[in-house]
């Protein structure tokens, strides 16, 4: 009877555990969202295709402040780029016309779920 106690109270425990990892999200204010073209390079070094991605560079004094958090958009090149063009205040025509530098913009994220990485 003992082992059926506890077997339930583990089960209930991981249930409310996972339910609260999942639906938990933070909001980060105040740091600054790039979007930036990563160099892709063929096998032989030799043709370069960019590669539209995002980072999050939080506030000073945040809890993530030394950490930088690449934040995963999943679409098409376009729908990213309408993205940058609907949130971005200033994007130069070298950004878009030659797939080359980086944009920034401060504002807020939204984390919904995190990842750790080694790279």
């Amino acid at each position: 009877m003992q082992i059926k106690i506890m077997k339930s109270a583990i089960f209930s425990f991981a249930l409310l555990f996972f339910s609260i990892t999942v639906s938990a999200e933070e909001k980060l204010t105040g740091g600054t969202l790039q979007a930036y073209w990563r160099a892709e390079w063929n096998a032989e070094a030799t043709i370069n295709t960019p590669e539209l991605n995002f980072r999050y560079f939080p506030a000073e004094g945040s809890s993530y402040g030394k950490y930088i958090i690449d934040i995963i958009f999943k679409g098409s090149e376009e729908e990213k780029i309408a993205f940058i063009k609907k949130i971005f205040a200033n994007i130069p025509s070298n950004f878009l016309d030659y797939h080359e530098w980086y944009v920034n913009q401060q504002g807020t994220v939204n984390v919904k779920s995190r990842g750790v990485y080694v790279m």
